[in-house]
C-alpha cells in the first residue's frame, strides 16, 4: 500500500522559473524548503517512524489552477533531490542511490494547487526505468526487457 504525502498549496518552481543557468543561491533556497517541507510530511506520516523497506519508488502528482501543457523535467529535478535528501536525512533510508531510491515520474493534474508524493517500498513492479534498461547494441549483453514499440526510427 502506498504511503501519500501531500503538500497542499505549493507545487515546485519550474526550473525555467528557478533559472537554470542563474544564481545557485536561487536553487539552494527552494531545495531547502521543499526538503524541509517533505521531511515534515514524512514526520507526520510514517507512525511510528521507522526506516523504509527498499528501494523506495517515488511517483509524484503535482496539480495546478490552469491546464496547460508542462515540461516533466523542469518540475522533476528539484522534487527528486529534495525528496531524496529528506528520505537520508530523516533516516528513512540509508543513501538515495538507485538501490535505494527511485523517483520515477511526474504527473500534472489540473485542481486545486498541490504536490502528492505517492511512495511504495520494498518493490520493484518491472516499470522503472532502471528494470527497463537494456545492453547496448553490440555490447554481447543480453536483455531480459521486452522491445518497446516507438514511432521513432533508431539510428
Amino acid at each position: 500500500m502506498p504511503i501519500r504525502l501531500e503538500i497542499p498549496g505549493a507545487t515546485p518552481p519550474s526550473l525555467n522559473k528557478m533559472g537554470s543557468r542563474g544564481n545557485w543561491r536561487v536553487w539552494t533556497m527552494h531545495k531547502t524548503w521543499w526538503q524541509d517541507q517533505v521531511g515534515r510530511v514524512l514526520m507526520t506520516t510514517i507512525q511510528p517512524k521507522r526506516e523504509l523497506t527498499t528501494p523506495v519508488l517515488v511517483d509524484a502528482v503535482l496539480w495546478f489552477k490552469t491546464k496547460r501543457q508542462r515540461d516533466e523535467g523542469n518540475f522533476r529535478t528539484l522534487l527528486e533531490k529534495s525528496t531524496g535528501d529528506a528520505l537520508v536525512a530523516g533516516g528513512w533510508i540509508p543513501d538515495d542511490t538507485p538501490e535505494h531510491y527511485q523517483f520515477r515520474s511526474v504527473k500534472f493534474m489540473n485542481g486545486k494547487v498541490c504536490t502528492t508524493l505517492l511512495l511504495r517500498e520494498g518493490f520493484d513492479d518491472g516499470s522503472s526505468p532502471v528494470s527497463m534498461a537494456r545492453a547496448p547494441r553490440g555490447s554481447g549483453g543480453k536483455s531480459t526487457a521486452p522491445p518497446r514499440k516507438t514511432n521513432r526510427r533508431e539510428g
